[in-house]
């Protein structure tokens, strides 16, 4: 499991900036020596922050098999981006680099482009062992920052790129072990989207069909933010902001289109036994969907508040559900097929039995306090 790797730190790029150094500020005779060094603490962060509209931008040289490593390992059990959307944007460096601000229109764009570039890197490093410290320009955390530099503050002009962009971040966090980042960024994901009104179901909104073409993903990306909301809070044993009716009124996404009917493509050859013949569909976005149904279940036993035989009761009817959902697809989570089970059809496997022992948890939790009571 991606979680699982190991803890690095985020370093933001030491970049030109257009701020002053320390050495640079003005004399402030109103205030104090200590007012002064406050001050010049800010201007060292400033100096450190990077600057996504300075200069023109060139994408890393391994770009192309990074995103074809964010296609084959994470889209296809996080189908939140169109695959010919990052294209189009990344061949506009291919002209001699691209000079974007988060005012201009499409930066959103350009934010999840750097996003998933970010985090393949890291995720190609950790399948194949590349030692990260032989990219002397491009690192993970310069591509992470430079991402993070194109999403608007507050009061900015948000896209569904930046929502897009949030969620890739968000799992770079995660693999990283770096909770707090992530519950934060998942935050700011699930506040922008539903001022997109990503919650209200598929293009019937202004806001989401502002892009021609781009409302498409909208139930994709609202469903990812309910996903990793829910699973972040369960990590750090908080209540997420999203609730399942949240993710009931958005309703499942079409289980058609090239998603689901193409197959899937290890392009790091990361499977130790190839199957023979012809290979069958991916099933990607009916995967999606059995993904979100077992989320839900994991949200209800999380926001869940009640105790006594009413805790029970409702643990009870989440085991059931379980139980009905195991029998929809046994074969195709059977971690001991041949050939091995497709990668997101694993993590399928896992996210249900993970599911399940925080249920029984839940129920051992109550179950003990009523023995007490007794």
């Amino acid at each position: 499991s991606f979680t699982q790797l190991p803890h690095t730190d985020l370093k933001s790029p030491a970049e030109p900036s257009p701020y002053w150094s320390p050495d640079e500020l003005p004399s402030i005779p109103l205030l104090n020596d200590t007012q002064r060094r406050q001050v010049t603490d800010v201007s060292s962060i400033l100096t450190e922050a990077p600057n996504a509209s300075q200069g023109l931008v060139e994408l890393p040289s391994r770009a192309w098999q990074l995103l074809d490593t964010f296609f084959s390992y994470t889209h296809c059990w996080l189908p939140v981006i169109e695959k010919h959307d990052l294209l189009r944007t990344s061949y506009q460096y291919s002209l001699g680099g691209v000079n974007v601000h988060t005012s201009m229109p499409g930066s959103g764009d350009h934010a999840v482009l750097w996003a998933v570039l970010s985090y393949a890197d890291y995720q190609h490093n950790s399948i194949t062992g590349r030692d990260p410290k032989t990219d002397t320009q491009w690192t993970v955390e310069r591509m992470y920052s430079h991402a993070r530099a194109l999403i608007p503050s507050e009061d900015g002009v948000f896209e569904l790129g930046h929502v897009q962009a949030l969620i890739v971040l968000v799992l770079l966090n995660m693999g990283r072990n770096l909770w707090s980042r992530a519950w934060l960024l998942v935050g700011q994901a699930v506040r922008v989207a539903i001022n997109l009104e990503l919650d209200q179901g598929t293009g019937s909104s202004p806001q989401q069909t502002k892009s021609k073409g781009k409302e498409s993903r909208s139930k994709h990306v609202f469903l990812a933010c309910f996903a990793l909301d829910t699973l972040v809070a369960c990590r750090l044993g908080r209540k997420p902001q999203l609730r399942k009716e949240d993710a009931d009124r958005v309703g499942p996404v079409e289980e058609d289109g090239p998603d689901e009917w193409n197959p899937w493509v290890d392009c790091l050859a990361v499977r130790s036994i190839t199957p023979d013949g012809p290979q069958g569909p991916t099933a990607l976005l009916s995967t999606f969907n059995r993904l979100i149904l077992l989320i839900k279940i994991l949200n209800s036993v999380i926001c869940d508040e009640s105790s006594g035989r009413r805790r029970v009761e409702h643990c009870t009817e989440l085991l059931k559900e379980l139980d009905s959902w195991g029998q929809v697809l046994p074969a195709l989570l059977d971690p001991s097929s041949k050939p091995p089970l497709l990668p997101h059809r694993f993590h399928l496997h896992l996210a249900h039995i993970s599911t399940m022992a925080v249920v029984y948890s839940h129920l051992s939790a109550c179950s003990k306090q009523m023995n007490i009571s007794d």
